[in-house]
């Protein structure tokens, strides 16, 4: 999904968020793999997600979703991310696909796009944050 800010833009957020080793965004290697909905329940590594990391991903997921230039419904982001400098990113699959195992997400097509929407147990993870 075009997102009206740069790559740069993102990973300033996420340095500034999160000191963690492993970013919670990915480079988007297979663009038509970020849109199927099975791919990211299957393959890779199972990941055991730290609370910390849960939340500054999904806060950072939701900032770029409210910078789409075609506006999102709250509480949902794009699984795909094309930004203003034509970098394409994706959330991190390991990180989606324990959010997805807990229901914290669930997806949902927007606009023929594939997009993780926040579930109630996805909100309580942000905590007072909606």
């Amino acid at each position: 999904m075009q997102i009206t800010m740069s790559s740069a833009e993102a990973l300033q957020i996420i340095d500034r968020s999160y000191a963690g080793g492993s970013k919670p965004i990915s480079i988007n290697t297979r663009p038509a793999d970020a849109q199927s909905p099975d791919w990211w329940r299957t393959r890779g590594r199972t990941e055991t997600v730290g609370q910390d990391r849960k939340r500054v991903a999904l806060d950072l997921y939701l900032h770029i979703a409210s910078r789409a230039a075609e506006a999102l419904p709250p509480d949902m982001f794009p699984a795909a991310f094309l930004f203003s400098d034509k970098a394409r990113y994706r959330p991190d699959k390991g990180l989606i696909k324990a959010l997805l195992q807990v229901g914290a997400v669930e997806t949902q097509e927007i606009r023929g796009e594939l997009c993780f929407a926040l579930t109630a147990r996805g909100r309580d993870i942000l905590g007072s944050r909606t």
